[in-house]
C-alpha cells in the first residue's frame, strides 16, 4: 500500500510494516477477534490513567483470553494473548509514525 520512502526514515517504514503483518497474521482469524482487540487498544492509549480505564483494560484482555481460550488450547491462547497484549505499545507507534513521521507530497520534492 506504501511506496518508499513514505516515512521520514527507512527504520520507521520497516517497523511499520512488520507490525501490521503480524497483527494481521494474528488477528485474521475472526472478525470478533478483531473487535475485542480494538476495544483494547482504543482503552490502552499511553499516559498516566486513571483506576477506572485500568479496570477496564484488565476486563477488556481478560476478554481476550477467554475467547482465544474457546477457540484454541490454553497454551495456545495464553501465548497469543500475550503476544497481541505486546503489540499494543507498537500498534501506538504505528499510529505516530503515519500521523506524524510520514512524509506528504510537498516532502519528497527534497529527495
Amino acid at each position: 500500500m506504501f511506496v518508499s520512502p513514505w516515512a521520514t526514515c527507512y527504520d520507521d517504514e520497516e517497523f511499520f510494516v512488520q507490525t501490521v503483518s503480524t497483527l494481521g497474521e494474528a488477528l485474521s482469524s475472526s472478525v470478533y477477534l478483531c473487535a475485542v482487540y480494538y476495544a483494547l487498544v482504543m482503552c490502552s492509549a499511553g499516559g498516566d490513567q486513571d483506576s477506572n480505564i485500568q479496570k477496564i483494560q484488565i476486563k477488556m484482555r481478560q476478554l481476550l483470553y477467554r475467547f482465544l481460550a474457546t477457540t484454541m488450547d490454553i497454551e495456545e491462547a495464553s501465548e497469543k494473548t500475550s503476544l497481541l497484549i505486546s503489540y499494543i505499545e507498537k500498534l501506538h507507534r504505528c499510529g505516530d509514525i503515519l500521523f506524524n513521521r510520514m512524509l506528504w507530497l510537498g516532502d519528497l520534492e527534497d529527495f
